[in-house]
């Protein structure tokens, strides 16, 4: 018997696209008795309440499970409370899965127990177009949570279990409360992201779900820094934050050799509170160049190389210029 999945689908106002995303959910290719809508309509006053009692209970087997007010936060709690099935699959009013999405992840998280994040890429609706190239192995993508958000929040399907364990979704702003989970469940479970589009992304104005596009701004980084002891256990708080705004501005020259060491070593304890080896971030090739830039920082910050390094830096292209290889033309038969 394949296991259940219970989809979240928390709505306010969203008639104009809702009905398409509830098709794409009865057109999977997994049992339909498998999988159930839990949805939360958040006090809407269009059509919605309308659309959600002609599919759900008729067309989709699931409930309505509440039609009051509380935001988003507090609907996805309530709804990963309510949910009868261990495996849950979050989804927008706006967006449409793909047939085979459910039955992918399905079988990836049977065949990998330790992973309770499991996302995929997005493309965007009517287009050929992929619009996240998110990492996707365990390392690269928690070593990048203290960079950016690294996971689609339309495409997860989570471990209800470790999700109640990790303390649930939280009560925040839009685009701060699936990094805010992200962060803290990143003690407790692997995360994975399958590499192809199967959800196809919707982009307008009104999308209250869109946070994940806008993780280089402010509210992502006073989020980052409200969860910096979780990030980079172990470090003063005051040094995890000076480290990671290192890396935020690449222009800075102002990198001590002990920022180099402070560096490597707070990702070797980020590695040890999640209990893997040393190198298990200092090893992604994300950490490796940001190491690797740091160390050129350092250089070019030195009393003796910053006023000539603007000349080292051009004469440098001009040697790769005149040494790289020109591609040579066929000869004529």
């Amino acid at each position: 018997m394949p296991p259940r999945v219970t989809w979240l689908l928390p709505v306010r106002n969203g008639e104009q696209y809702l009905e398409r995303t509830l098709i794409s959910i009865a057109e999977q290719d997994y049992p339909g008795h498998a999988h159930t809508v839990y949805a939360w309509d958040d006090g809407s006053s269009d059509s919605t309440p309308d659309l959600l009692r002609k599919w759900i209970g008729r067309e989709l087997p699931g409930r309505i499970v509440s039609s009051e007010r509380v935001g988003l936060g507090r609907a996805l709690a309530q709804l990963t409370v309510a949910a009868q099935s261990e495996l849950i699959a979050r989804i927008d009013a706006d967006d449409i899965a793909e047939p085979d999405r459910i039955r992918r992840q399905v079988e990836y998280l049977c065949d990998h127990r330790k992973v309770g994040v499991l996302g995929t890429q997005m493309k965007a609706v009517d287009s050929k177009k992929v619009l996240t190239n998110h990492p996707t192995s365990d390392a690269d993508i928690r070593w990048a949570l203290r960079f950016t958000n690294p996971v689609a929040h339309p495409t997860v399907m989570l471990r209800r279990s470790a999700v109640l364990e990790a303390g649930n979704y939280r009560d925040l702003p839009p685009g701060n409360e699936d990094y805010d989970l992200w962060v803290r469940m990143a003690l407790i479970v692997r995360f994975a992201t399958l590499d192809q589009p199967l959800v196809h992304y919707r982009i307008h104005e009104q999308s209250v779900t869109a946070g994940w596009k806008e993780a280089n701004g402010e509210h992502f980084y006073r989020r980052r820094n409200a969860l910096i002891d979780r990030l980079l256990p172990g470090v003063a708080p005051s040094d995890a934050v000076r480290l990671l705004d290192l890396i935020r501005r690449p222009d800075d020259l102002n990198v001590t050799a002990n920022d180099l060491v402070r560096f490597r070593h707070a990702a070797m304890l980020a590695a040890k509170a999640c209990r893997y080896a040393p190198t298990y971030f200092t090893s992604t090739p994300m950490f490796k160049q940001q190491y690797e830039n740091l160390k050129t920082r350092r250089l070019k910050g030195q009393p003796f190389i910053r006023p000539v390094w603007p000349i080292l830096k051009h004469a440098s292209k001009l040697i790769h210029k005149q040494t790289k290889p020109t591609r040579k033309e066929p000869s004529a038969a």
